[in-house]
């Protein structure tokens, strides 16, 4: 019997590079959205924009925009803006939001690759291969997961970091006999056998249920990439889903997308 129906935003928001668009669009479906699941967060005492054109105290601006949420950060790697060192505090990672009436019983976070601040430089490029983690809040009636995936400059196809990846998200699921959603940017092409073991554990993937056409917006114009209409998903297990969608407002390089749910 289903006495709950909430709805629920996932998106990566790009650092920021958007800030005034994205943050009246948070405000606008602040009105009637439940949890927000963001990636690509940054956090710093300092109000400033990095080389990169990211917005250092992203999370302290959504804060500000959410009064009525409490909200749970998840860090990934500290002291840069992903392509560059600063001299300042700031961290990046994942950030969930929810409804104050919410009231979660616990909530944490589990790395998929990688550990906390360890990551790769790239030989001659200001780039890195960052650690990833997934970050959970668990309610009383269902468990929500926000990750961010295995990330290197290649295409989204499978790779042994790939499937480790789906490995540990469905060996984490084990623990929790109640309904599941799974969310956030998994860097992963539609037909990988990494989004496949999803799939195969039960999950349904509304992105594929949808038969949407791309998860990326018109600002995901880099030319060896643009066979990447894929990123972002939503999978769902024992949810009953009200409805799904990839919405069109492009504040970011990612499209967010909207569930609409009962338990």
């Amino acid at each position: 019997m289903y006495n709950l129906r909430m709805k629920l935003i996932c998106l990566n928001l790009w650092g920021g590079t958007l800030l005034d668009e994205i943050l009246d669009f948070i405000k606008t479906n602040s009105n009637d959205t439940d949890i927000f699941c963001f990636q690509e967060v940054y956090t710093s005492p300092k109000e400033t924009r990095t080389p990169s054109n990211y917005q250092s105290n992203l999370l302290q601006k959504i804060i500000e925009t959410l009064p009525d949420y409490s909200y749970h950060f998840s860090p990934q790697f500290h002291d840069r803006d992903f392509h560059y060192t600063l001299d300042y505090p700031i961290s990046q990672g994942l950030t969930t939001f929810w409804k104050e009436s919410l009231k979660p019983i616990d909530k944490g976070e589990v790395f998929i690759y990688g550990k906390e601040n360890e990551y790769i430089q790239i030989p001659g490029k200001n780039q890195i291969i960052p650690p990833r983690n997934m970050q959970y809040v668990e309610f009383d009636k269902f468990i929500v997961t926000n990750l961010h995936g295995y990330w290197a400059p290649l295409p989204k196809y499978d790779t042994p970091q790939r499937i480790k990846q789906s490995e540990i998200i469905l060996e984490f699921f084990k623990k929790y006999d109640k309904p599941k959603i799974l969310t956030g940017d998994f860097n992963l092409g539609i037909n990988t056998r990494s989004v496949l073991m999803l799939e195969e554990a039960g999950f349904t993937n509304l992105i594929k249920k949808s038969k949407a056409p791309t998860t990326r917006s018109s600002f995901y114009n880099i030319k060896w990439r643009q066979n990447d209409k894929f990123a972002d998903y939503i999978f769902t297990k024992d949810i009953n889903v009200k409805n799904f969608e990839v919405m069109t407002e492009e504040i970011s390089d990612h499209l967010p997308l909207k569930l609409e749910f009962e338990v």
